[in-house]
């Protein structure tokens, strides 16, 4: 199967604004523009303008136009396919549970689920995709990096589409693989406490936009959960005085939960 050797316009231009500084922190598709009023014209004339009307980044803010979105998520998932269609060919792999992720072309299928992320976003064979090209050939700091870019993909993505399932398992898989990296490291409690008091912002956040989303309140939880048995496991050796200070940042960061009354 052959490949284009760039993506289509669609593609190209919602990756250059997601890279634009300010980079988006929230994203929404709602109708961007009425083409009577704005170009006086319609029909065959208007699709013209097509995909660029598409979008309008204003600061951090990110829109996708509603109207367009049957057509763009056709595009999105041409190109995921196609994508898809060339791993399996170049790793000779008929199933895809099997598939392996090429190096080369890590950085083109998260590109691809990106966008189409943002019109499916429970897409779990998507996901998936996702967490293999995260895994093709980092190691160390970069793969700690590259997780920490993913936890703010899904933070952009949580401000459009916040009660999908494939999505919080997802980030669970990405919050997990953090901490392992942290826990294995000598003083990276600090790490570890961060990304917690990020996290429980995060469900905070959806919380109020959603006070009903069942999801946030279960990632709270299981954030909670990881973060106890991070710290027992480590307690069953020999204590230190590192392990006193991971201590008295996991107890702060109970005693500030406890002091939260807007969850209660």
């Amino acid at each position: 199967m052959m490949m284009q050797p760039t993506p289509p316009k669609s593609v190209a231009l919602l990756l250059d604004y997601l890279h634009q500084e300010p980079v988006p922190v929230e994203v929404n598709i709602t109708v961007l523009w009425d083409p009577d009023e704005e170009t006086g014209v319609a029909g065959a004339d208007v699709l013209n303008c097509y995909p660029v009307r598409s979008y309008v980044k204003v600061d951090s803010h990110l829109g996708i136009n509603a109207p367009d979105l049957p057509r763009l998520a056709r595009e999105f998932r041409d190109e995921y396919y196609l994508v898809r269609g060339r791993y399996r060919d170049v790793n000779g792999c008929e199933s895809s549970t099997n598939l392996q992720v090429d190096g080369a072309l890590a950085p083109r299928v998260l590109d691809a689920t990106t966008c189409l992320l943002f019109v499916c976003p429970d897409h779990a064979t998507a996901w998936a995709d996702r967490r293999r090209a995260l895994l093709d050939g980092c190691g160390g700091d970069i793969f700690m990096i590259s997780l920490q870019k993913e936890l703010t993909f899904i933070n952009l993505l949580f401000t459009q589409h916040a009660k999908a399932p494939s999505s919080w398992a997802h980030r669970k898989w990405v919050a997990k693989k953090l901490v392992d990296l942290a826990a294995q490291r000598d003083k990276e409690y600090n790490n570890i406490y961060q990304w917690a008091s990020s996290e429980i912002n995060t469900c905070s956040s959806v919380a109020e936009r959603f006070p009903k989303n069942y999801h946030a309140w279960t990632h709270r939880r299981w954030v909670f959960r990881l973060l106890f048995k991070t710290w027992i496991s480590k307690s069953d050796s020999t204590v230190t005085a590192e392990d006193c200070i991971e201590t008295k940042l996991i107890f702060k960061l109970l005693y500030k939960e406890l002091e939260n009354t807007q969850i209660w």
